[in-house]
């Protein structure tokens, strides 16, 4: 369902960013509830000793191609992390989309069961689009609260960056369902 309206662009790149600070937020999430789980793991709790010393590395190079050579391969790496940079967002934002308005679609038949008008069925999609970004929003910001706090950082940073990323989220989809009423958007042309 692609927009055909050009004035839903403005409105969908916050919705974009809303869903990729979602993404953000949820990771955050993961990391935070996972590390205890992550650090309990017997291959953590091994620890390999070297049985022989190791043998220092000599270079038969002289400085100056060492240096060229680490030049290289940092130009190489710089060149794949902006690649990587600007194609991440939007490749996070189409996944979280999908996931969005898939869930959305499978909601739908359970909140209406009944085949209804066009336009009310068209009405009860966008608001059930709605309540699962706010669903989406909501879930890994008080799952951050409730997680044991085992994490090597401090409670206070952990809440602060949890909020850092509420707060973006809640930006970013409140520009986008404001713009979207300023503009006059239809909801249904929202992503």
């Amino acid at each position: 369902m692609k927009p055909t309206d050009h004035r839903a662009r403005i409105p969908n790149f916050f919705g974009a960013l809303g869903y990729f600070s979602i993404a953000m937020q949820w990771l955050w999430a993961l990391v935070i509830i996972a590390y205890p789980l992550l650090t309990n793991a017997d291959l953590y709790r091994q620890r390999v000793t070297p049985t022989q010393p190791t043998p220092s590395l000599t270079f038969m190079f002289s400085p100056q191609i060492g240096l060229i050579i680490a030049g290289i391969i940092t130009v190489i790496m710089v060149i794949v992390s902006i690649a990587a940079v600007v194609s991440a967002p939007k490749t996070i934002t189409k996944t979280t989309a999908n996931a969005t308005y898939a869930t959305a679609r499978t909601l739908a038949p359970l909140i209406a069961p009944q085949p209804s008008a066009t336009k009310k069925h068209r009405a009860m999609s966008a608001q059930t689009l709605l309540g699962v970004k706010i669903a989406a929003w909501l879930v890994p910001l008080l799952a951050v609260y409730f997680a044991p706090q085992n994490a090597p950082l401090p409670y206070e940073a952990v809440s602060a960056m949890a909020l850092i990323c509420a707060a973006a989220t809640a930006v970013n989809l409140g520009l986008q369902y404001g713009l979207a009423r300023l503009l006059h958007v239809p909801a249904r042309q929202l992503r």
